[in-house]
């Protein structure tokens, strides 16, 4: 049986086809609106989402997954491997991490599930940033590398993956309750469209641009800056003509068959808001 299984959530963004082929188990956040409660890309896609956002005043409240979530997923792998690294969003956005650390409690040398080890750690990431992460040490998993390797490739990273975007719904970013670090800020940046980026896990500006057209060239040369791509994702919640864009001028100087392009789930959208664009860039291991 496979040594290592790799454990994730739901705002990870990779495409369902990579999901399965490295065998990665994926819990899903909630999302709460009004009376209705929703899981992440199991109950609501991100269409169905940003249709009832056109239709509401309201925005739901982003949910991690509970502690008994984390140690049911745990459970259900305990007896298919001989360990799990579980790699989440950052923790300046969610609980979901800190949940995560609390369920494998349970599977500890002292736990009533017995020893199963379970490393958790924090990607400081979101969307694709985490999913790049995911993927590199599935592979290794899937390679053979023990736990405590897994995890200290994990952690390091964090160092190699870049997520910045742009949004025209700065309303939803900033109602999300995620970003109390930009409270300040908010008057100064409703008239602007900024590009932002993550920050050692925290959403921050990146470069204060005014209009749409300047965003979509800083979120280029975000991109341009890197000496060395390994690997590139395109987020979008529905902007077809600024995707196009976006991807023609990334041709220039990385593949476009290989760039990945995602639509983010509900979760995500929920954070970035509709109308966005993002890139997540993985600058690979270092050779």
């Amino acid at each position: 049986m496979p040594r290592i299984r790799v454990v994730t959530d739901s705002t990870c963004d990779i495409p369902e086809s990579l999901l399965k082929q490295f065998d990665i188990t994926v819990v899903p956040l909630k999302l709460q609106w009004g009376t209705d409660s929703y899981l992440d890309k199991v109950t609501l896609d991100t269409t169905e989402f940003i249709k009832r956002l056109e239709e509401t005043d309201t925005l739901p409240t982003l949910l991690s997954p509970t502690v008994d979530d984390f140690t049911k997923a745990y459970r259900s792998l305990r007896d298919t491997c001989d360990g799990v690294v579980s790699i989440h969003l950052s923790g300046k956005l969610s609980d979901t991490v800190t949940n995560a650390a609390t369920g494998r409690e349970a599977f500890g040398p002292v736990g009533h599930g017995g020893p199963f080890p379970i490393a958790v750690v924090d990607s400081q990431s979101v969307s694709m940033g985490l999913g790049w992460m995911v993927l590199a040490v599935a592979r290794a998993a899937q390679a053979g590398l023990e736990l405590s390797k897994l995890a200290n490739m994990a952690v390091r990273l964090r160092g190699q993956t870049h997520v910045a975007f742009i949004t025209d719904r700065m309303d939803v970013l900033m109602k999300s309750g995620i970003v109390p670090n930009l409270a300040s800020q908010a008057s100064a940046l409703a008239s602007m469209k900024p590009l932002f980026h993550l920050e050692e896990g925290q959403i921050s500006v990146y470069e204060r641009t005014r209009t749409r057209a300047k965003a979509r060239d800083s979120l280029y040369n975000f991109v341009e800056d890197f000496p060395k791509i390994g690997e590139m994702a395109v987020l979008n919640t529905g902007t077809p003509t600024d995707l196009d864009h976006l991807l023609t001028r990334v041709g220039a100087i990385y593949p476009r068959e290989r760039v990945v392009v995602v639509q983010p789930g509900p979760a995500v959208t929920s954070i970035i808001g509709p109308d966005a664009l993002a890139v997540a860039v993985f600058e690979g291991e270092e050779t």
